[in-house]
């Protein structure tokens, strides 16, 4: 027989295969008490095809399997024998009667059952893995033409999110319990955690010889630390426990006279109805609960929702109305130091009690230079431009219940102290000029702003031979610059609240003594063989000569390529050492720097080739070989004589050559 895909419907992997043969009468007998009835999946009792369900969200799963049919179970039921029969692809197992997954499958999980219905037949045998119900453990987002075969739980902590526009089918539970039969109920959504739906269409198709008890006929479970979130949204052929979107069933709702209650949301499908409730508070046809009270007192609203075949729930809650609001307050707020023309660091006034539309302003006395504001949200912000104390007061009001008859009034204010001290300032210092190895005339560091006393600091730029200090206390510069050249230097000045303000002068030192120019000699390039396979030996040293300037002397090496050159320079002695590692070109440059921060370089180059690499490709290998067993037995003044291949200097290419030229050919026992 031909196999296609005619319903996916979920899971994880492995797949579940529900296999059914053309065969003559094979569900003639089959009734709607049967563990697959008639009203399940019809096209597969018609068409006698195959069922795979995969999970669409798993993203192995191949995109022709990826509809829009979430979870379900697996399980693998085929006719005695033909169990190696199942069709190749994402669905196969090799053996279906002996082979269990691996994953949330336990081996204690697996039941053989056979058909009850005696007119099918010995000929078929059910094999049925039994899995872990499917979980909604991490948020989730639905959307589509969604089909539910299966419970599916969200557990605690957990929010599924359904999108507008999304169709939830609840199709009949055919879940294997642990006694290896079929539910044969209606799927369900069991809400531990969190389910928000906003424009959604729930449906669940019609069970027929079933009885409908609220849990088979429900769809959807809110179990007691669940919560949903169901707004404008339609709910076919179910009735699931009256919710209040907030607070739960049962709470007293706090309400104001005059004013719009929050709306509450009422779970089920409708026709909705209210009792008890007074005339200006109404539902909608979708469960919603508005109004606006227009007397104080308490009432009991009762609720009933009642489906289309006349099952009906019910339940009540308190609407309390009140004109009396609770004294509305203002939380202390500090006193504030802050900078003139900084900006403060924002502070949240917080109100408590009172209705919560609250409108805020600020004053501050004097009123210029404070330079606040306070937003809606009650965050006050700004940057003082006067240097002086200000008393700053915040008033809130409630806007809401100034409009009804409160007491007391809804206002509440609350003051703190400014204090604002001037940026700390550093007076211009002049640059100056000095022989090396001379003292300085002292510096006196004045200062104004802040608030006293102040801390003095100072850097240079170079860091070494300035040779300049300044008392922490006083602000007095002192020193002896050792090194010629010119330096800026930095002043900063702390004050007792932390803020700083800085200065820069420049230091010229001249030598003490003229000096001649700065250079370094000439370095010859070098040439170096390196082994590819044996340990190789350092170049011989290479020292830089260094003429004029002012010592002493700091000596760097820089090398193009960056690596694989090996070498080093003794930033002391400039004694250049070190073993080249790489086969290449390289050009290498010594930089010197004297006591007056003068500097001179010179460059060579060094090329480090391979030995035995005769066609200089870089490499060592077979190709060297052949040229090498060409040259072989030629002697000096021959033609085509290499004095490279000469490997002992004896004048001729002969064994002793083969046997050092192999000491450095990687791999070199393939030629023994």
């Amino acid at each position: 027989m031909g196999y296609k895909v005619v319903a996916v419907i979920g899971g994880s992997y492995p797949y579940r295969a529900l296999w059914f043969e053309p065969q003559g009468g094979i569900w003639g007998g089959v009734t709607d008490n049967y563990e697959y009835p008639n009203g399940l999946f019809p096209e597969v009792i018609d068409n006698a095809e195959i069922v795979l369900l995969p999970n669409k969200t798993d993203p192995s799963a191949p995109d022709w399997l990826k509809a829009d049919i979430k979870w379900g179970h697996l399980e693998v039921s085929s006719p005695a024998g033909k169990e190696n029969e199942a069709p190749s692809g994402p669905a196969y197992k090799g053996n279906w009667e002996k082979t269990i997954a691996t994953g949330s499958v336990a081996s204690d999980k697996v039941y053989n059952r056979k058909p009850r219905i005696s007119t099918i037949g010995s000929n078929i045998n059910l094999y049925t893995y039994q899995f872990t119900p499917p979980v909604v453990s991490g948020d989730q987002t639905w959307s589509g033409n969604i089909t539910i075969c299966g419970d599916i739980t969200v557990l605690p902590g957990t929010t599924l999110t359904i999108s507008s526009g999304t169709t939830i089918n609840f199709v009949q539970n055919w879940d294997i319990n642990q006694s290896g039969r079929l539910n044969l109920d209606i799927s369900e959504l069991n809400i531990k955690g969190k389910l928000v739906a906003d424009g959604v269409i729930f449906q669940s198709e019609p069970l027929q010889n079933l009885s409908r008890t609220n849990t088979d006929w429900s769809g959807i479970v809110v179990s007691e630390e669940g919560s949903i979130d169901i707004k404008d949204s339609t709910i076919q052929n179910s009735i699931y426990e009256i919710y209040l979107d907030a607070p739960p069933a049962s709470a007293i709702i706090e309400a104001y006279i005059n004013e719009a209650i929050t709306p509450i949301q009422i779970g089920g499908s409708g026709p909705y109805s209210l009792s008890d409730a007074p005339e200006v508070i109404s539902i909608s046809s979708r469960g919603l609960i508005t109004g606006t009270p227009t007397e104080v007192g308490t009432f009991t609203v009762k609720v009933k929702v009642q489906d289309a075949a006349h099952k009906a729930v019910s339940d009540s809650f308190d609407i309390f109305v009140s004109s009396v609001i609770t004294p509305l307050t203002l939380a202390p707020i500090s006193d504030i130091t802050a900078t003139q023309n900084v900006a403060i660091t924002p502070i949240q006034v917080n109100t408590s009690s009172g209705h919560r539309s609250y409108a805020y302003d600020i004053k501050s006395d004097p009123e210029a230079g404070a330079g606040l504001s306070i937003s809606d949200s009650g965050l006050i912000t700004g940057t003082p431009t006067a240097s002086k104390n200000f008393k700053v007061t915040v008033t809130v009001e409630n806007r809401h219940d100034a409009l009804v008859d409160a007491a007391p009034p809804p206002v509440a204010s609350r003051s703190f102290t400014m204090r604002v001290r001037p940026r700390v300032t550093v007076s211009a210092i002049d640059n100056i000029t000095i022989t090396q190895n001379t003292s300085i005339t002292p510096i006196q560091v004045s200062a104004s702003g802040g608030q006293t006393p102040y801390k003095y600091s100072i850097e240079s730029n170079p860091a070494n031979g300035s040779g300049l200090t300044v008392d922490s206390s006083s602000g007095r510069i002192t020193g002896k610059p050792t090194k010629a050249g010119t330096f800026t230097v930095t002043i900063t000045v702390t004050d007792a609240h932390g803020r700083t303000g800085t200065r820069s002068f420049s230091m010229t030192v001249n030598a003490s003594t003229p000096v001649s120019a700065l250079t370094i000699a000439e370095i010859n390039d070098i040439s170096v063989k390196i082994s590819a396979v044996q340990t190789n030996a350092p170049i011989t040293p290479i020292q830089a000569s260094v003429s004029g300037g002012q010592t002493p002397y700091e000596y760097a090496l820089s090398s193009t390529p960056a690596t694989g050159s090996g070498l080093t320079i003794d930033s002391s002695s400039g004694k250049i050492t070190g073993t080249p590692t790489k086969a290449s070109s390289f050009t290498l440059t010594v930089k010197v720097t004297d006591n007056a921060n003068k500097t001179a370089t010179e460059s060579f180059s060094m090329a480090v080739s391979l030995i035995g690499d005769f066609n200089g490709d870089g490499v060592v290998n077979l190709s060297d070989h052949s040229l090498f067993v060409a040259a072989f037995g030629l002697s000096e003044g021959d033609g085509g004589y290499n004095a490279e291949m000469d490997m002992n200097g004896d004048g001729t290419i002969n064994t002793a050559d083969f046997l050092i030229f192999v000491s450095h050919f990687p791999n070199a026992d393939q030629f023994f």
